[in-house]
């Protein structure tokens, strides 16, 4: 992978999080963790209800975390969520509109229960992201997270 690389995820639970750190170690990436103002409900189920809610409402997360530095100088953006009814949470819709992806190349990274892959995901963020490249996912739960893995992804 050519170019400057942020390292960019939305986490509940720590698990994207560890996903994340793993990456950012492959990649030499910057990490950044997407930060909202809401806490969700630390019940799973209930978390999964709720963020079904603002999917079908269109509600958009307010970012409490800073503003990335340098936006711009990145072209490759690593982007990693959970998968919450089958696509992103709208926190990292929330992240995506604040800043300009065109020419930009996003890889997504995902955690899950249950979705063997990102499809949906990954076209909801070309709906926000027109202009950039949406490459293809990888899953990497807690104990998938295998750096042979990571390589053979990033080299994708």
């Amino acid at each position: 992978m050519n170019g400057k690389t942020l390292v960019a995820y939305f986490s509940k639970s720590g698990n994207t999080r560890k996903a994340a750190e793993a990456v950012a170690r492959e990649s030499g990436g910057n990490l950044y963790e997407i930060q909202i103002e809401r806490d969700y409900p630390k019940s799973y189920f209930m978390t999964v209800i709720l963020g079904m809610k603002e999917f079908f409402r269109k509600e958009r997360s307010r970012i409490k975390s800073e503003s990335v530095a340098e936006f711009d100088s990145y072209e490759n953006i690593l982007l990693g969520f959970p998968i919450w009814y089958g696509t992103c949470p709208m926190a990292v819709i929330s992240f995506l509109e604040k800043y300009n992806f065109t020419g930009k190349n996003v890889y997504i990274f995902f955690t899950s229960g249950g979705a063997r892959d990102c499809s949906k995901a990954k076209s909801d963020i070309a709906k926000v992201c027109p202009a950039a490249k949406i490459h293809d996912g990888i899953r990497l739960n807690s104990n998938e997270i295998q750096v042979d893995r990571i390589k053979s992804w990033l080299e994708k």
